[in-house]
């Protein structure tokens, strides 16, 4: 059963997120270069940290229902989304429209489509991309004992 948020404006009827068409045709090349089974979902969120991490702002792609499926995001998502469009709009009214929220979110991950698809074409591997851009990040998560998890 379909539940029904308590707010209209917190309901879309979107039952997908949409790609930017200029990059969809690029999905393929980079889930080939990361060697890994991505779902559509996964894609999605891969694209958003990459577009939200470079503030590649492409315009909001044109309605589609060609990405994830709204119903396949997990809660922890709608945390992520929520917290990219409050800090892009700088406020926490933005949240009264689960549409705004999903045009900005679409947005970012349009800039990371794209950029992906850039290096890509430079590189020809997003491993080794990919691990170039986190390692810092993993080697600072250290346990108390300085064994990484």
């Amino acid at each position: 059963m379909n539940k029904r948020e308590f707010n209209p404006a917190l309901e879309t009827r979107r039952t997908a997120l949409s790609w930017d068409k200029n990059f969809k045709g690029r999905l393929d090349d980079i889930r080939g270069s990361l060697e890994a089974k991505l779902s559509n979902r996964e894609l999605f969120l891969l694209c958003l940290a990459y577009g939200w991490k470079a503030g590649e702002l492409p315009g909001i792609p044109p309605r589609a229902t060609d990405s994830a499926r709204i119903d396949a995001l997990q809660p922890n998502d709608w945390v992520i989304f929520n917290t990219v469009a409050m800090v892009h709009s700088q406020s926490y009214e933005v949240l009264s429209s689960k549409d705004a929220v999903l045009d900005i979110v679409e947005n970012y991950a349009a800039g990371g489509l794209k950029l992906l698809s850039q290096q890509v074409d430079a590189v020809g591997s997003l491993r080794h991309f990919i691990a170039q851009e986190t390692w810092p990040l993993a080697k600072a998560w250290k346990t108390d004992d300085g064994v990484m998890d």
